[in-house]
């Protein structure tokens, strides 16, 4: 007896974006804010990672919750590299777009762009502030200058998937998701701050070295 191919199991091979959302498992902690918990501590171990090229070896980092729902890390590191790219067409490309660098701390960038719908990293670095803007799955901008500072460090922004998240952002799940995986970074302090009351921000947690998490619920008045 034959069977019509119609009956056959269809099996689909996922891969790159789509394979990280479909078994989202093994990288974020949950579909809530825990899981945005987690996109933040993938930036911070980058920020904080050793690695002589793909490694930020900052000190300090603060986390944002902006207004429109996005979040913000600055850092006080080397940021993203500028030299050790495409010398034909500059791009970050690689880094946040495909996860080919094996259990670097550049690796997990991927992840965090697979979860984002749209993804901004700015390196400050020799005088200079690089940018490049990554929106969806194929849509991103050229990396560029565009702008001048003294300072140094990494600024990754980015807007979580809503259809995976959801719409809002609770700010102790999203403390209680970074703390469970800075319990393991070596070195530096992390203040995690919510902007989206108008006119103030709120501290809600501060992560120093080698010290448990401290609540902070102190609003701070924006200078005019």
């Amino acid at each position: 007896m034959t069977r019509n191919s119609q009956d056959k199991p269809t099996i689909t091979m996922l891969e790159g974006f789509d394979g990280v959302r479909y078994r989202w498992q093994p990288y974020i902690e949950a579909t809530d804010s825990h899981g945005i918990g987690s996109m933040v501590w993938f930036v911070l171990k980058y920020s904080f990672g050793i690695d002589p090229v793909w490694g930020s070896n900052a000190t300090r980092a603060l986390v944002t919750v902006l207004p429109d729902g996005g979040i913000r890390i600055v850092d006080n590191g080397v940021g993203l590299p500028v030299d050790a790219i495409s010398e034909e067409r500059p791009s970050w490309e690689a880094v946040f777009t495909k996860m080919n660098f094996g259990c670097t701390p550049a690796s997990d960038l991927f992840v965090v762009s697979a979860f984002s719908r749209c993804l901004v990293a700015e390196t400050m670095k020799d005088g200079h502030v690089w940018r490049q803007e990554f929106h969806g799955d194929e849509h991103w901008s050229d990396l560029e200058i565009v702008g001048e500072s003294p300072a140094h460090g990494l600024v990754i922004t980015f807007w979580p998937r809503t259809d995976i998240f959801g719409p809002s952002i609770d700010p102790t799940e999203l403390a209680d998701g970074m703390d469970h995986f800075l319990k393991s970074r070596p070195h530096g302090s992390v203040t995690l701050v919510d902007e989206r009351n108008p006119g103030t921000a709120s501290s809600i947690r501060c992560w120093e070295p080698d010290e448990t998490p401290k609540p902070r619920r102190r609003s701070h008045r924006r200078r005019a």
